[in-house]
Protein backbone atom coordinates (compact mmCIF):
# COMPACT_ATOMS: atom_id res chain seq x y z
CA UNK A 1 0.00 0.00 0.00
CA UNK A 2 1.37 3.42 -0.68
CA UNK A 3 2.71 5.11 2.07
CA UNK A 4 0.54 8.43 1.93
CA UNK A 5 -2.55 5.83 1.94
CA UNK A 6 -1.56 4.03 5.13
CA UNK A 7 -2.83 6.45 7.96
CA UNK A 8 -5.98 7.17 6.17
CA UNK A 9 -9.13 6.42 8.04
CA UNK A 10 -10.68 3.58 5.44
CA UNK A 11 -7.49 2.03 4.96
CA UNK A 12 -6.52 1.72 8.67
CA UNK A 13 -10.15 0.28 9.06
CA UNK A 14 -9.46 -2.10 6.06
CA UNK A 15 -6.26 -3.07 8.04
CA UNK A 16 -7.66 -3.92 11.32
CA UNK A 17 -10.50 -5.85 9.40
CA UNK A 18 -7.65 -7.76 7.30
CA UNK A 19 -5.31 -8.78 10.22
CA UNK A 20 -2.23 -10.58 9.59
CA UNK A 21 -3.68 -14.14 8.54
CA UNK A 22 -4.84 -13.16 4.94
CA UNK A 23 -4.04 -16.77 3.08
CA UNK A 24 -6.18 -16.38 0.35
CA UNK A 25 -9.18 -15.01 1.98
CA UNK A 26 -11.28 -12.31 0.95
CA UNK A 27 -13.49 -8.79 1.76
CA UNK A 28 -16.90 -8.77 0.89
CA UNK A 29 -18.28 -5.52 -0.26
CA UNK A 30 -21.81 -5.03 -1.03
CA UNK A 31 -23.56 -1.72 -2.15
CA UNK A 32 -26.70 -0.87 -3.29
CA UNK A 33 -28.48 -0.64 -6.25
CA UNK A 34 -31.04 0.69 -7.57
CA UNK A 35 -32.82 -3.04 -7.26
CA UNK A 36 -31.47 -5.08 -4.97
CA UNK A 37 -27.57 -5.12 -3.78
CA UNK A 38 -24.34 -5.56 -5.91
CA UNK A 39 -21.44 -7.71 -4.62
CA UNK A 40 -18.14 -7.50 -4.92
CA UNK A 41 -15.38 -9.91 -3.52
CA UNK A 42 -11.57 -8.78 -3.11
CA UNK A 43 -8.24 -10.67 -1.68
CA UNK A 44 -7.64 -9.11 1.48
CA UNK A 45 -4.00 -8.91 0.83
CA UNK A 46 -5.68 -6.07 -2.07
CA UNK A 47 -6.47 -3.54 -0.03
CA UNK A 48 -5.44 -0.40 -1.70
CA UNK A 49 -7.67 -1.82 -4.54
CA UNK A 50 -10.56 -2.73 -1.81
CA UNK A 51 -10.05 0.67 -0.32
CA UNK A 52 -10.67 2.42 -4.09
CA UNK A 53 -13.59 0.44 -4.74
CA UNK A 54 -14.92 1.41 -1.35
CA UNK A 55 -14.88 5.31 -1.71
CA UNK A 56 -16.08 5.23 -5.42
CA UNK A 57 -19.01 3.23 -4.66
CA UNK A 58 -19.32 5.36 -1.24
CA UNK A 59 -19.40 8.56 -2.59
CA UNK A 60 -22.75 7.75 -4.99
CA UNK A 61 -24.68 4.47 -2.80
CA UNK A 62 -24.77 2.92 0.64
CA UNK A 63 -21.85 0.90 1.17
CA UNK A 64 -20.89 -2.33 3.29
CA UNK A 65 -18.16 -4.34 3.67
CA UNK A 66 -17.81 -8.16 5.75
CA UNK A 67 -16.55 -7.74 9.09
CA UNK A 68 -15.30 -11.32 9.01
CA UNK A 69 -12.99 -12.42 5.50
CA UNK A 70 -14.37 -14.83 3.55
CA UNK A 71 -13.26 -17.98 3.00
CA UNK A 72 -14.51 -18.14 -0.55
CA UNK A 73 -17.35 -16.14 -3.07
CA UNK A 74 -19.59 -15.97 -0.80
CA UNK A 75 -21.77 -14.00 1.74
CA UNK A 76 -23.29 -16.44 4.00
CA UNK A 77 -22.51 -17.27 7.65
CA UNK A 78 -20.81 -20.80 5.73
CA UNK A 79 -18.41 -18.59 3.75
CA UNK A 80 -16.76 -17.59 6.75
CA UNK A 81 -14.66 -20.35 9.46
CA UNK A 82 -12.92 -18.14 11.52
CA UNK A 83 -12.17 -14.07 13.50
CA UNK A 84 -9.73 -11.59 14.75
CA UNK A 85 -12.31 -9.49 16.01
CA UNK A 86 -15.54 -9.19 18.45
CA UNK A 87 -18.07 -6.35 17.80
CA UNK A 88 -21.74 -4.89 18.89
CA UNK A 89 -23.65 -2.02 16.58
CA UNK A 90 -25.60 -0.07 19.10
CA UNK A 91 -28.17 2.31 17.68
CA UNK A 92 -29.33 4.31 20.62
CA UNK A 93 -29.01 8.27 21.34
CA UNK A 94 -27.35 7.13 24.57
CA UNK A 95 -24.46 4.84 22.62
CA UNK A 96 -21.23 6.70 23.83
CA UNK A 97 -22.69 5.90 27.62
CA UNK A 98 -23.97 2.38 27.08
CA UNK A 99 -20.15 1.74 26.30
CA UNK A 100 -18.77 2.47 29.66
CA UNK A 101 -20.48 -1.02 30.52
CA UNK A 102 -18.34 -2.60 28.37
CA UNK A 103 -16.14 -5.11 30.15
CA UNK A 104 -12.81 -3.12 27.88
CA UNK A 105 -12.48 -0.39 26.14
CA UNK A 106 -12.93 -0.87 22.09
CA UNK A 107 -10.26 -1.16 19.86
CA UNK A 108 -12.17 0.54 17.00
CA UNK A 109 -15.11 2.60 16.80
CA UNK A 110 -17.46 3.72 13.91
CA UNK A 111 -19.79 6.40 13.55
CA UNK A 112 -22.53 5.62 11.04
CA UNK A 113 -24.04 8.68 9.87
CA UNK A 114 -27.04 8.11 12.31
CA UNK A 115 -27.10 10.22 15.29
CA UNK A 116 -26.41 7.59 18.12
CA UNK A 117 -25.10 5.19 16.04
CA UNK A 118 -21.98 3.65 16.40
CA UNK A 119 -19.98 0.12 15.44
CA UNK A 120 -17.73 -0.70 18.33
CA UNK A 121 -15.08 -3.92 17.38
CA UNK A 122 -12.77 -5.35 19.83
CA UNK A 123 -9.36 -6.53 18.79
CA UNK A 124 -8.50 -10.39 19.76
CA UNK A 125 -4.99 -11.51 20.42
CA UNK A 126 -5.44 -14.94 19.03
CA UNK A 127 -8.34 -15.97 16.13
CA UNK A 128 -11.01 -18.05 17.08
CA UNK A 129 -13.92 -19.76 15.39
CA UNK A 130 -16.49 -18.01 13.68
CA UNK A 131 -19.22 -19.13 16.06
CA UNK A 132 -16.98 -18.10 19.23
CA UNK A 133 -16.85 -15.08 17.81
CA UNK A 134 -20.68 -14.88 17.07
CA UNK A 135 -21.78 -15.97 20.90
CA UNK A 136 -18.98 -13.39 21.94
CA UNK A 137 -20.97 -10.70 19.88
CA UNK A 138 -24.26 -11.68 21.94
CA UNK A 139 -23.20 -11.62 25.03
CA UNK A 140 -21.33 -8.45 24.42
CA UNK A 141 -24.41 -7.12 22.84
CA UNK A 142 -26.86 -8.07 25.81
CA UNK A 143 -24.10 -6.57 28.45
CA UNK A 144 -23.76 -2.77 26.54
CA UNK A 145 -27.63 -2.87 25.13
CA UNK A 146 -26.45 -3.36 20.97
CA UNK A 147 -28.61 -4.66 18.52
CA UNK A 148 -28.87 -7.99 18.98
CA UNK A 149 -30.42 -8.13 14.97
CA UNK A 150 -26.70 -7.97 14.21
CA UNK A 151 -24.35 -9.79 15.96
CA UNK A 152 -23.98 -12.80 13.18
CA UNK A 153 -20.95 -13.51 11.94
CA UNK A 154 -21.43 -12.72 8.20
CA UNK A 155 -22.74 -9.05 9.43
CA UNK A 156 -22.20 -6.60 7.44
CA UNK A 157 -21.19 -2.49 8.40
CA UNK A 158 -20.55 0.81 6.76
CA UNK A 159 -17.33 1.48 6.66
CA UNK A 160 -15.50 5.17 7.03
CA UNK A 161 -15.00 7.77 4.43
CA UNK A 162 -18.44 6.30 2.91
CA UNK A 163 -21.46 8.07 3.04
CA UNK A 164 -24.56 7.05 4.81
CA UNK A 165 -27.46 7.98 2.13
CA UNK A 166 -30.76 7.61 4.18
CA UNK A 167 -29.86 10.89 4.72
CA UNK A 168 -30.40 14.71 2.63
CA UNK A 169 -28.00 15.45 2.13
CA UNK A 170 -25.70 12.24 2.37
CA UNK A 171 -23.85 11.96 6.26
CA UNK A 172 -19.87 10.89 6.24
CA UNK A 173 -19.67 7.62 8.02
CA UNK A 174 -16.35 7.93 10.36
CA UNK A 175 -13.59 6.21 12.09
CA UNK A 176 -13.95 7.90 15.38
CA UNK A 177 -11.17 5.78 17.02
CA UNK A 178 -8.96 3.49 16.49
CA UNK A 179 -6.09 1.72 18.81
CA UNK A 180 -4.74 -1.48 17.90
CA UNK A 181 -2.67 -2.10 21.27
CA UNK A 182 -6.20 -2.91 22.44
CA UNK A 183 -5.85 -6.24 21.64
CA UNK A 184 -7.65 -8.59 24.14
CA UNK A 185 -8.17 -12.71 25.04
CA UNK A 186 -11.89 -13.51 24.30
CA UNK A 187 -11.98 -14.35 27.94
CA UNK A 188 -11.51 -11.30 29.01
CA UNK A 189 -14.59 -10.01 27.02
CA UNK A 190 -17.19 -12.67 28.14
CA UNK A 191 -15.95 -13.67 31.30
CA UNK A 192 -19.11 -13.65 33.55
CA UNK A 193 -21.36 -12.98 30.78
CA UNK A 194 -24.19 -15.46 29.89
CA UNK A 195 -25.04 -16.57 26.31
CA UNK A 196 -28.77 -15.62 26.59
CA UNK A 197 -30.00 -17.06 23.46
CA UNK A 198 -28.00 -20.97 24.13
CA UNK A 199 -29.43 -20.57 27.34
CA UNK A 200 -33.49 -19.71 26.01
CA UNK A 201 -32.48 -22.64 23.48
CA UNK A 202 -32.11 -24.65 26.06
CA UNK A 203 -34.71 -23.62 28.59
CA UNK A 204 -37.29 -24.06 25.38
CA UNK A 205 -36.06 -27.69 24.63
CA UNK A 206 -36.28 -28.85 28.12
CA UNK A 207 -40.36 -27.65 28.40
CA UNK A 208 -40.78 -29.06 24.76
CA UNK A 209 -39.65 -32.56 25.82
CA UNK A 210 -41.58 -31.81 29.10
CA UNK A 211 -44.70 -31.58 27.60
CA UNK A 212 -43.88 -33.66 24.86
CA UNK A 213 -43.80 -36.46 28.02
CA UNK A 214 -46.48 -35.41 29.50
CA UNK A 215 -48.79 -35.91 26.23
CA UNK A 216 -47.74 -38.95 25.69
CA UNK A 217 -49.03 -39.81 29.25
CA UNK A 218 -52.23 -38.28 28.93
CA UNK A 219 -52.98 -40.12 25.72
CA UNK A 220 -51.51 -43.54 26.41
CA UNK A 221 -53.27 -46.48 27.61
CA UNK A 222 -51.56 -48.67 30.83
CA UNK A 223 -49.68 -51.01 28.21
CA UNK A 224 -47.63 -48.22 26.58
CA UNK A 225 -46.95 -46.52 30.03
CA UNK A 226 -45.50 -49.99 30.53
CA UNK A 227 -43.41 -50.09 27.89
CA UNK A 228 -42.01 -46.58 28.35
CA UNK A 229 -41.10 -47.82 31.86
CA UNK A 230 -39.28 -51.17 30.86
CA UNK A 231 -36.94 -48.57 27.96
CA UNK A 232 -35.70 -47.21 30.95
CA UNK A 233 -34.22 -50.48 32.53
CA UNK A 234 -31.03 -50.92 31.27
CA UNK A 235 -30.53 -53.36 28.56
CA UNK A 236 -27.96 -55.59 30.88
CA UNK A 237 -30.13 -55.43 33.78
CA UNK A 238 -33.08 -55.99 31.96
CA UNK A 239 -32.10 -59.45 30.56
CA UNK A 240 -30.30 -60.50 33.65
CA UNK A 241 -34.09 -60.82 35.40
CA UNK A 242 -35.84 -61.97 32.08
CA UNK A 243 -33.59 -65.24 31.71
CA UNK A 244 -32.34 -65.68 35.16
CA UNK A 245 -28.72 -65.50 33.35
CA UNK A 246 -25.68 -63.56 34.48
CA UNK A 247 -24.09 -62.08 31.37
CA UNK A 248 -19.88 -63.12 31.07
CA UNK A 249 -16.96 -60.39 31.09
CA UNK A 250 -18.42 -58.87 28.04
CA UNK A 251 -21.48 -58.39 28.38
CA UNK A 252 -23.40 -61.25 26.56
CA UNK A 253 -24.94 -64.54 27.44
CA UNK A 254 -25.84 -67.63 25.81
CA UNK A 255 -29.09 -67.37 24.11
CA UNK A 256 -32.01 -69.43 25.86
CA UNK A 257 -34.03 -70.20 23.10
CA UNK A 258 -31.09 -71.43 20.98
CA UNK A 259 -30.34 -74.08 23.72
CA UNK A 260 -34.46 -75.19 23.33
CA UNK A 261 -33.11 -75.76 19.78
CA UNK A 262 -30.75 -77.94 20.73
CA UNK A 263 -32.23 -79.40 23.58
CA UNK A 264 -29.81 -77.47 26.11
CA UNK A 265 -32.54 -75.85 28.56
CA UNK A 266 -31.60 -75.57 31.92
CA UNK A 267 -33.01 -78.14 34.31
CA UNK A 268 -35.38 -79.99 31.99
CA UNK A 269 -35.25 -82.77 29.70
CA UNK A 270 -36.50 -81.29 26.25
CA UNK A 271 -36.37 -82.60 23.06
CA UNK A 272 -34.87 -80.97 19.95
CA UNK A 273 -37.41 -78.68 18.28
CA UNK A 274 -38.18 -79.51 15.12
CA UNK A 275 -36.81 -77.37 12.33
CA UNK A 276 -39.54 -76.02 9.78
CA UNK A 277 -37.60 -78.23 6.83
CA UNK A 278 -38.44 -81.37 9.10
CA UNK A 279 -42.02 -80.15 9.71
CA UNK A 280 -42.78 -79.94 6.02
CA UNK A 281 -40.85 -83.15 4.74
CA UNK A 282 -43.30 -85.24 7.41
CA UNK A 283 -46.64 -82.97 6.29
CA UNK A 284 -45.72 -84.42 2.21
CA UNK A 285 -44.96 -88.08 3.75
CA UNK A 286 -41.19 -87.64 3.15
CA UNK A 287 -38.56 -89.95 4.89
CA UNK A 288 -38.58 -89.75 8.73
Amino acid sequence: MSPDLRDEPLERYLQLLAGSDLGERLLEIRYRRPIGMGQRFIRARHLEHAAGLVRRLGARTDTYVGVLLRDRRAGGRDAVSRSHLVFVELDAAASERLLDRSPAPPSMLVTSGTRGHVHAYWLLREPVSAQAAQEANRMLALRIGGDLASVDAARILRPPQTFNHKHCPPIEVRLQLLDPQRAYRLEELTAGLEDQAAKRGADKMCQVLASERARRGRQAGVGDLVHEQLREIPASEYVARLTGRQPNREGKISCPFHDLSVGRADGADVSPARSSADASSRDRGGPR
